[in-house]
C-alpha cells in the first residue's frame, strides 16, 4: 500500500484535478491523506466531498501551519500497513499509471524517482534524469551534483525512511533540508525512465514570489547539507563534490544579493546583518574569481558579493546592473 500525502491550502481551482489524478491510479492500494492546512476558500469542502465518495481518502483539518507541518502531519498519520509514502502537491497532478510504473520498475529500491513535466500556461517542458539503480554513496554524490532532484514529490519512499526524519517546520525549501538525509539512509536508489509528475508553474506559488525569509531558508537548507556532507569521508575527499556544495551556496548568495538591491530601503537595512554573514562565509570559502566552470557573469557576481560595506556594495551593484543590461538575456514563460 502507498500512503499519498497531499497538503491543501487555498487551491480550489487546482484541487479537483490533483485528487482525480490520484484516485484514478491504475495501482489501487492507496491511502490518500488530504491535510487541509487551514484553507479559507472552498478547498476544505472539496476535500470532504471526495472523502465521502472514496473510502481510501482521509481528511485531516488543521490550523494553518505551512507546507512542512502539513506534510509532517500526513507522515504521522500513515497507516501501519502502508509500505510506501508519496507526496503530491495540491496544485499539481500525476499520470494515471505513475505509481504502478515506479513499483514495477524498482520494487526492491528504497527511493524511486521519475521524470517530470513542467506545465506552463501554453507550453510544457519535459525533464528526465539518467535512469539506473545506485548505492547510498553513488546517490548522495549524484544528489550533490544535481543528478537527483531535491523535490519531495517526484519519488516513492519506503515508509521506514521517515521513522526519524521530518520536514523542518516553518521553513521553505524544506525538500532541500531533508533530501540528503533520506538518501544517506537509502540502500538502493532508482531513477526510472518516463515522466509521470506534472509540476504546474504558477505565478503566485511560493517559489515565484521571493522574500528575504524565503531566500534565507534556501541558504540555511544548503548550508546544513554542506556541513552534513563534509562530515562524510568520501564526500570530504571528493573535490568535485565539495566544489559543487560551495557552488550551491554561491547560487544562494547571489539570489540574496540580487534581492537585496531590488527591495525597498527599509527591507534592505533590516537584512544587512544576514547579507554580511553570508558574504563573510562566501569570502572565507569561495575563490575570489570563482570556479573555472563559471561563466564570466557568475564570476563577476561572485566578486561583487565579496563586498561588505554599504558603499562598496552600492558601487558593485551599479557594475552588476550594467553587465546585466548589456549581456544578460532571459526568457520568461507565461505562468499558469
Amino acid at each position: 500500500m502507498i500512503s499519498v500525502i497531499i497538503p491543501v491550502y487555498n487551491v480550489e481551482r487546482f484541487l479537483p484535478k490533483c485528487i482525480n489524478s490520484v484516485i484514478r491510479q491504475t495501482y489501487k492500494e492507496l491511502d490518500i491523506i488530504l491535510v487541509n492546512d487551514g484553507s479559507t476558500d472552498s478547498s476544505g469542502d472539496i476535500c470532504n466531498d471526495y472523502a465521502a465518495k472514496d473510502k481510501r481518502i482521509r481528511v485531516i483539518n488543521t490550523e494553518n501551519r505551512g507546507l512542512s507541518a502539513a506534510r509532517n502531519i500526513g507522515i504521522d498519520n500513515v497507516l501501519p500497513q502502508s509500505e510506501w509514502i508519496a507526496f503530491v502537491d495540491s496544485d499539481d497532478y500525476i499520470e494515471h499509471n505513475m505509481f504502478a510504473k515506479l513499483l514495477k520498475k524498482a520494487p526492491d529500491s528504497d527511493i524511486i524517482e521519475c521524470g517530470l513535466i513542467k506545465e506552463y500556461r501554453t507550453t510544457q517542458k519535459v525533464e528526465s534524469l539518467k535512469k539506473g539503480t545506485y548505492s547510498t554513496r553513488e546517490a548522495l554524490v549524484m544528489l550533490i551534483n544535481g543528478k537527483i532532484r531535491n523535490y519531495a514529490w517526484d519519488k516513492l519512499y519506503r515508509k521506514e525512511l521517515f521513522r526519524e526524519i521530518r520536514f523542518p517546520r516553518g521553513r521553505n525549501y524544506e525538500d532541500v533540508a531533508i533530501q540528503h538525509l533520506l538518501v544517506s539512509i537509502c540502500k538502493r536508489f532508482t531513477i526510472v525512465d518516463g515522466c509521470y509528475y506534472h509540476y504546474v508553474q504558477r505565478s503566485h506559488s511560493i517559489t515565484k514570489g521571493y522574500r528575504m525569509n524565503d531566500l534565507a531558508d534556501r541558504w540555511v537548507s544548503y548550508y546544513e547539507r554542506y556541513v552534513y556532507a563534509l562530515n562524510i569521508s568520501y564526500i570530504n575527499q571528493d573535490k568535485a563534490a565539495c566544489d559543487k556544495l560551495l557552488k550551491s551556496l554561491r547560487g544562494c548568495a547571489e539570489m540574496i544579493w540580487e534581492w537585496f538591491y531590488h527591495s525597498p530601503k527599509t527591507e534592505r537595512n533590516y537584512s544587512i546583518p544576514v547579507i554580511r554573514d553570508i558574504s563573510l562565509f562566501y569570502r572565507k570559502n569561495i575563490p575570489f574569481w570563482g570556479f573555472p566552470s563559471m561563466s564570466f557573469g557568475e564570476k563577476l557576481i561572485g566578486v561583487l558579493i565579496h563586498s561588505s560595506s554599504k558603499a562598496s556594495l552600492a558601487f558593485a551593484y551599479s557594475i552588476y546592473q550594467t553587465y546585466m543590461r548589456l549581456f544578460k538575456k532571459t526568457e520568461r514563460n507565461k505562468l499558469v
